[in-house]
């Protein structure tokens, strides 16, 4: 898992929680009366506990839990409590998920420091998940944490050792450790779900991270058991002027020497009430590039509680963010259009009721019928120069004019069905049951469904359409051609479908092709007997199994339709370089090379069956075969290119909210750069905003 801690430990220090200068961060034991007593926290002679200490770490005492500290104090005691379970507090800015991903870091470095393989394995992998979205009375914490983290981290796949189920086997097996963030975003009821199910959870230690009072407010209908509950500490003021003073030039400039005596000397200010927390440090930190401006903030006329300083503070620093990085240098966007933006984003996700944008599910906030009208109307016109080229330069009509018009008109035709028809199989990919609300029996565990219905539906039709055509020219039974339209374009399918989510494609590691790896993206055994068995028979007797026929015509045809479908599923599969290592923007720009990769080998591989056989069985004409494969080549890459993964679908999503006036038409790359700015924050594949409250204060 050494990918997973270069993931957690770059997003620390992208996030600057621990250079140039640790943010600082203190907890100690909760005494509100929230937590289970603390003999059931460490257990007994007569309640033998329930996880033992990691290897390495000392058991847990009524000392550990009530000394307090800092983040390796709390990994110690996340590490040594008996009963598994802890509930992290704090109000909103006490930095909350900034200590869940410090102490995530600091128990990955603790297992990865481990020598013996043995202790190693007995240590189990921290993975932090927002609970968001999480309807825990309906789904269990072990099914919804297991399809998170296999969401999360597709490649798991790839492990022998597990396979298919494998994010399934890893939180069964205890092998992994739950870091709940977010679990003041659920609703009430939610939250008090959530709590029985983390209760009933026998099989990983927990760490809930939660604001007090809606944390207080869920233990009131029942407690979590075994859960010793900690706070975080409000951050002294000499301990923020220090902090302060680490990102200044000696000596300080007056305003921040001001800045930092005031804090110092006033501790219980308005303002130093809005600097104790880690978020107002950090705003503080990045909101004045002109140390000038602090003399706003020292106003004590002009704030009349903290909030109100926290707001002011959200405000200057998305108009500093966007600020050019130079005097006189350019800025990508400016503060006015980026606030529209990022408040249209945030409207959206609070409108979704979320805090965590997955770029792949953006196309499910908006209607689908604008990107399928968009892609149809691609194919339309790549199409047309297609027709275009092949009827009028490659040997379907001796007037190459007339020709070229005639082509233009079929091309056209045939590239807005097909395109419709892919835009719909596309977006029919991204579907999920729960979109419209339909619900799985508790009792019956939820499995993600191993069939891909975007991929069924394109063979099925192709192949179908292809073997329908040639039992209607041999019986002239419009019934029999029906009957196999159904029947073999169901099984193609069928077969294709089940094998696009069959196997996770192989890595290629160290720049060595393997066949593993090749064959992962070019699946020839469910190729063919998806396509290259009937096109193959179709081409074999063209006219009737008695008729004679061209002696290629069935190998070269089975052997295009192979390809053909073969591609179709190999695409399907998950890029196997997008490792659980990477950013959203790299997962995203990973998706976009295999798009442009496997676009141009389907339609060469579609351009080429009509080419060879212009060239080598119908007129022998190499110059019509070279233009007929570029002619078909062509539109056949581009559509595929903008309908084959997430990628291509999320672009279209961007180009239709760009044209509605709401969002750039390079909206990753907008997402990237607010990323850099410290306007967004990256958890694995997935962009939050830097807090929660700068959501909340956008969406309105």
């Amino acid at each position: 898992m050494e990918e997973v801690f270069q993931q957690w430990n770059k997003a620390s220090y992208d996030r600057k929680l621990r250079a140039p200068w640790p943010i600082p961060v203190r907890w100690q034991w909760s005494r509100r009366g929230v937590a289970s007593p603390m003999a059931a926290a460490l257990g007994d002679a007569e309640s033998p506990a329930p996880f033992p200490p990691l290897p390495g770490v000392p058991p847990a005492d009524a000392r550990t839990l009530t000394a307090g500290g800092g983040i390796k104090d709390l990994f110690r005691l996340y590490g040594g409590l008996p009963s598994g379970r802890i509930a992290l507090l704090g109000r909103p800015g006490s930095g909350k998920s900034e200590t869940a991903l410090l102490t995530l870091v600091e128990a990955l470095r603790h297992r990865r420091g481990i020598r013996n393989p043995a202790e190693r394995a007995a240590v189990p992998v921290p993975v932090l998940l927002s609970v968001t979205g999480w309807d825990a009375s309906r789904d269990e914490l072990a099914d919804w944490a297991a399809a998170r983290i296999a969401e999360d981290h597709r490649t798991l796949r790839q492990q022998r050792q597990y396979g298919r189920r494998a994010a399934e086997k890893l939180v069964y097996g205890g092998r992994v450790a739950l870091f709940l963030d977010g679990f003041d975003e659920l609703e009430p009821a939610l939250r008090q779900a959530a709590l029985r199910e983390i209760g009933q959870h026998a099989v990983s230690r927990v760490v809930v991270f939660a604001r007090t009072e809606e944390f207080a407010e869920t233990i009131r209908a029942g407690h979590l058991p075994g859960a010793t509950v900690l706070e975080l500490a409000p951050i002294p003021g000499a301990v923020a002027a220090r902090y302060l003073r680490h990102y200044q030039v000696e000596p300080a400039p007056e305003p921040w020497q001001r800045l930092m005596d005031h804090l110092e000397r006033r501790p219980d200010s308005v303002v130093s009430r809005a600097l104790d927390v880690p978020l107002g440090l950090t705003l503080v930190r990045d909101a004045f590039p002109e140390p000038e401006a602090l003399d706003d903030l020292l106003d004590e006329d002009r704030f009349a509680t903290p909030d109100d300083v926290m707001t002011y503070l959200l405000d200057r620093f998305i108009s500093i963010a966007y600020q050019p990085r130079q005097p006189s240098g350019p800025v990508a966007y400016d503060a006015a259009q980026a606030r529209r933006w990022l408040s249209y984003l945030a409207g959206k996700m609070r409108e979704h009721d979320t805090y965590s944008l997955d770029w792949r599910q953006l196309p499910r906030w908006e209607r689908a019928f604008p990107r399928i009208g968009m892609l149809g109307a691609v194919c339309t016109v790549t199409a047309a120069f297609g027709g275009a080229l092949v009827y009028g330069w490659g040997g379907f009509n001796t007037h190459q004019i007339r020709g070229a018009g005639a082509g233009s008109l079929v091309g056209a035709a045939t590239g807005l069905v097909l395109g419709l028809a892919a835009g719909t199989a596309s977006e029919l990919r991204a579907f999920r049951p729960e979109g419209l609300g339909w619900r799985f029996p508790r009792s019956r565990r939820r499995r993600r469904l191993g069939f891909n219905p975007g991929v069924a539906l394109i063979v099925g039709l192709v192949i179908g359409i292809v073997s329908a055509d040639y039992v209607l020219n041999v019986t002239h039974q419009a019934a029999a051609s029906l009957a196999v339209l159904l029947g073999v374009g169901t099984g193609a399918g069928a077969i294709a479908g089940v094998s696009a989510m069959r196997v996770h494609p192989a890595p290629v590691r160290a720049g060595r092709l393997t066949w593993r790896a090749v064959y992962s993206r070019l699946p020839l055994l469910p190729g063919a007997a998806a396509g290259g068995l009937p096109v193959g028979f179709r081409y074999l007797f063209p006219h009737g199994v008695a008729q004679d026929a061209h002696p290629l015509g069935g190998p070269l045809n089975g052997l295009w339709g192979m390809l053909m479908v073969s591609l179709i599923i190999g695409a399907a599969r998950l890029p196997s370089q997008a490792g659980i290592h990477s950013d959203p923007y790299a997962i995203w720009k990973q998706e976009l090379r295999w798009d442009v990769v496997f676009g141009t080998l389907f339609g060469l591989c579609v351009g080429l069956g009509f080419g060879l056989r212009e060239s080598l069985m119908w007129e022998k004409d190499v110059v019509a075969g070279i233009v007929q494969t570029i002619g078909i080549a062509v539109p056949c890459a581009i559509c595929v290119m903008s309908a084959s993964s997430e990628a291509g679908r999320s672009t279209l999503l961007f180009l239709q909210l760009h044209i509605q006036g709401e969002f750039p038409a390079r909206g990753m790359n907008f997402l990237e750069d607010a990323y850099h700015r410290q306007v967004l924050r990256a958890e694995g594949p997935r962009y939050q905003f830097r807090h929660a409250l700068l959501q909340d204060k956008l969406s309105y």
